[in-house]
C-alpha cells in the first residue's frame, strides 16, 4: 500500500493521504518493525515532497500522536530505536512544513537535505533514480547563492558524502553522470565561501571523491572502447 502510494503523484497520494493514514497506524503496530521502519521512511519522503496544507499536516500529527502510544513503550531494542529516531524526524518536518505554509517563514526555513539524501539512500536504485535529478538539482541551486547558515552547509555536506556512493553505483547512466559533473564545478565555487575550516574540509573532501571517481569511470570507458575495437579488429581478420 505504501509503495503504491509513493509512485502516485504528490497531487493524487495527498488526496488520499487523509484516509489512509489511520489505517496505516493500525498495519505498523501489527507488522514486523523491519516493515515499520519501511513505512515510516516514506511518510517522510511523502511530506518532504510536498504536504504543507493544513488538512494534511492535521492528518500527519493525529498519525504521529497514535502511533506514539505503542511506539514508545517498545523494548529497547536497535529496531526500536531507529523507529523511534524516525518518527521524531518525521514529527520535526511535519512542523517545518507548517511553518513553510506561513508567508512570513518561507524564507528563513529550508528543507534538510541531507534527511532527503538518506530517505534515498534507503530506497531500492532503481526507485532512487527517479529522485536523484531532484535532490542534485536543489543542491545545485542551493550552493550557487551564498552560504546562508553555518547549517546549511552542514546539511549540504552531508548530502554529498552520499552523493559520492551513488556516482561509483550509476557508473552507467549517463544522464546522472553528467548532473555529478555539474556538482562538483558548482561544489568547487560553494566550498570557498563557507567559513568553518571542518565544514569547507568534508565538502571539499566529497567534491574530490565525486571527481575521482568521474576520472575512473572515464578511464574505464576509454579502456573497455579500446578492448572492444581491439577485440573487433581481431575478429575481422580471423
Amino acid at each position: 500500500m505504501v509503495l503504491k502510494l509513493t509512485r502516485l503523484s504528490v497531487p493524487e497520494r495527498n488526496s488520499l493521504v487523509p484516509a489512509v493514514l489511520p489505517a496505516l497506524v493500525e498495519v505498523m503496530r501489527k507488522t514486523s518493525l523491519n516493515r515499520a521502519i519501511v513505512m515510516m521512511k516514506y511518510l517522510i519522503l511523502w511530506v518532504h515532497l510536498g504536504s504543507d496544507e493544513d488538512r494534511l499536516l492535521k492528518a500527519y500529527r493525529r498519525f504521529i500522536e497514535a502511533v506514539s502510544c505503542w511506539i514508545n513503550v517498545l523494548p529497547n531494542t536497535e529496531g526500536a530505536r531507529s523507529l523511534r529516531r524516525l518518527k521524531e524526524t518525521l514529527t520535526v518536518i511535519v512542523e517545518r512544513q507548517s511553518l513553510l505554509a506561513s508567508k512570513e517563514a518561507k524564507y528563513h526555513v529550508r528543507l534538510s537535505y541531507s534527511q532527503y539524501a538518506l530517505l534515498l539512500d534507503a530506497m531500492m536504485p532503481e526507485e532512487r533514480r527517479l529522485h536523484i535529478p531532484r535532490l542534485l538539482s536543489a543542491l545545485k541551486g542551493e550552493m550557487t547563492e551564498e552560504v546562508s547558515s553555518h547549517e546549511q552547509a552542514v546539511e549540504i555536506s552531508k548530502a554529498l558524502t552520499l552523493v559520492v556512493a551513488w556516482a561509483l553505483n550509476d557508473h552507467r547512466d549517463s544522464e546522472l553522470l553528467q548532473l555529478y559533473d555539474q556538482i562538483v564545478e558548482v561544489t568547487k565555487s560553494y566550498a570557498g565561501s563557507i567559513s568553518s575550516f571542518v565544514v569547507r574540509a568534508e565538502v571539499c573532501g566529497a567534491t574530490r571523491k565525486i571527481e575521482g571517481t568521474l576520472r575512473e569511470l572515464f578511464k574505464t570507458t576509454v579502456q573497455e572502447r579500446a578492448a572492444n575495437a581491439l577485440a573487433w579488429a581481431r575478429q575481422e581478420n580471423v
